[in-house]
């Protein structure tokens, strides 16, 4: 079973029955969007568990974000996690700041030899097919009773894997290596600049400087118009079709966003089609800092 926090005051009662309790670790997880439906990264459930009960917390209704930091970055609670360097991100940009102290469960089996997803390991313990709402829209309110079980299903279990891990991590006699490595691997500073993201792209693609500026510039305007029009990256150029754009081009005016737009059979939009024209022209391509 599962209770669904919504509102300040039921998570100012839950934070005061863990501390009254002296709960001090909490299984978590949560779920989030990230430029899958619109633009940008957002903390939309926190999944909590001490071991018997579960709450999911709907992070979009929570008006005083101090209670959320009170959770995650408080040092009364130690935070268990599957796979903490993805949703660090997250407490990030939505929280300003960085979960602790954590132990992170895919480190450890990791560590043994056992690279498998959180889904496959739980198995262990339920094989009750759960459908998949990992690429649902959690930020569309009002949830479905479907996404809001799955997401307690991901925490349902995490106590068990966590004494597996252990206990495998001591009989193999790798406890001290997990334990070093996951202070040093939870205390990383984990921050996205979405700006910067052109810098992957130059990773596997050798060009000149006049390209990198090329590159760098399409990058940029695509971020600034999808935050100026709350539209994801991805709808309006994806990776390949802005490297593409960077192998083949040294230049863009309209006549090419034209052709380039219908043999990619995107949608014509007229206000979004010169906007990234607009965008394009408007940066300083030579500038050695464009922010």
């Amino acid at each position: 079973m599962y209770r669904v926090i919504d509102d300040d005051y039921k998570l100012m009662d839950l934070i005061s029955y863990l501390k009254k309790e002296k709960i001090s670790k909490l299984y978590i997880d949560i779920e989030a969007e990230n430029n899958f439906h619109a633009y940008g990264i957002s903390l939309s459930l926190l999944q909590i568990s001490d071991g018997r009960s579960i709450w999911v917390i709907d992070c979009m209704k929570i008006s005083e974000p101090s209670l959320l930091i009170r959770i995650l970055e408080g040092e009364d609670f130690i935070k268990i996690m599957f796979d903490s360097s993805g949703d660090q991100i997250v407490f990030d940009t939505s929280l300003g700041i960085k979960a602790k102290p954590i132990i992170d469960l895919k480190l450890g089996f990791d560590i043994l030899g056992v690279r498998e997803s959180l889904s496959k390991l739980i198995k262990k313990y339920d094989d009750t097919p759960i459908k998949s709402c990992q690429k649902s829209n959690w930020s569309r309110r009002p949830l479905s009773d479907k996404q809001i079980k799955y997401a307690a299903f991901d925490v349902k279990y995490l106590k068990d894997l966590a004494n597996d891990m252990y206990r495998k991590l001591y009989e193999a006699g790798k406890i001290e290596e997990f334990i070093h490595r996951n202070h040093v691997i939870t205390n990383k500073i984990r921050k996205v600049n979405p700006y910067l993201g052109y810098k992957k792209l130059l990773q596997s693609n050798r060009v000149s400087r006049k390209k990198e500026c090329f590159l760098r510039s399409i990058w940029i305007a695509r971020e600034k118009l999808a935050k100026e029009t709350n539209i994801v990256p991805n709808n309006i150029l994806s990776k390949y079709q802005i490297e593409y754009i960077t192998r083949n081009y040294i230049d863009l005016d309209l006549e090419t966003i034209d052709m380039l737009f219908k043999k990619w059979k995107k949608k014509y939009d007229s206000k979004r089609f010169l906007l990234i024209y607009e965008a394009i022209k408007d940066l300083d391509w030579e500038a050695e800092n464009i922010f």
